[in-house]
């Protein structure tokens, strides 16, 4: 509606700009001073008519200039402020998340899986350094892990860095059997890639509801079986593969 208004506005101005040029040409040739006179005033109204409505344009142009700049401005705002709590949450070296989104997740997660009546494991994996090599916890290696264990994984499980040469993976619909499964993948995997920083993968293996039904005994369970793990390391392979004793009913 106000749209209609302004351009009705301008077209009235136009209108009386072009009928005062008309009488005031038409009272020249014809000496009538009365309709010269008449002519030039409404001339001149037409052409106030005319700069006041393209003053109009000028403000509405300028105001929409003003509103664009506020709202790329505020949304520049927003895409740092989701950047800055993205790094919150992610570890630098290797992409994954990190301890804090891990410790957030996994309630979150058990509560999901009592819900629905499905299990959930949990997988600890630590990253034993080769000898004469740069310590496991170095970017390279880890970063390398990390590759190799996102090459692994499905894309609804979730791998997380919770230590400096430990990585967590939280697995959904997925039994002690199915996690341990999964934890001698990424061992292939991690061995495939020729990462020279890695020895062996140690592994531990918790599931919910066979070695828990809380967050943390859940987790104190999973860190049991990988102490295991890595006190067993000395054998051959890729690194032992631990899962936690069933707990008594």
């Amino acid at each position: 509606m106000i749209g209609h208004m302004r351009r009705f506005v301008d077209v009235v101005a136009a209108v009386l700009g072009l009928a005062g040029v008309l009488l005031g040409v038409l009272g020249t040739r014809t000496q009538v001073a009365n309709d010269g006179l008449l002519g030039s005033l409404v001339g001149a109204l037409g052409i106030v008519v005319l700069l006041v409505a393209g003053a109009r344009r000028l403000e509405r142009r300028q105001l929409g200039h003003d509103k664009a700049s506020t709202t790329g401005g505020e949304r520049t705002m927003t895409q740092s402020a989701a950047s800055s709590d993205l790094e919150v949450v992610v570890d630098r070296e290797t992409g994954l998340m990190n301890a804090a989104f891990f410790a957030g997740l996994l309630p979150t997660k058990l509560a999901t899986a009592r819900r629905r009546l499905w299990p959930l494991s949990i997988v600890l994996m630590r990253v034993m350094e080769a000898e004469g090599e740069a310590s496991a916890e170095g970017p390279a290696t880890m970063a390398g892990f990390a590759t190799s264990v996102l090459e692994t994984i499905r894309a609804a499980d979730v791998a997380c860095r919770v230590g400096g040469d430990t990585v967590a993976l939280v697995l959904d619909d997925t039994d002690e059997d199915g996690a341990a499964w999964v934890a001698e993948r990424v061992q292939i995997q991690a061995a495939r890639s020729g990462n020279a920083g890695i020895a062996k993968v140690c592994c531990g293996v918790a599931a919910y509801p066979s070695h828990g039904i809380e967050a943390d005994e859940l987790l104190a369970v999973a860190h049991e079986a990988l102490a295991r793990s890595v006190a067993e390391a000395e054998g051959p392979g890729l690194g032992p593969v631990i899962v936690a004793p069933t707990r008594p009913l």
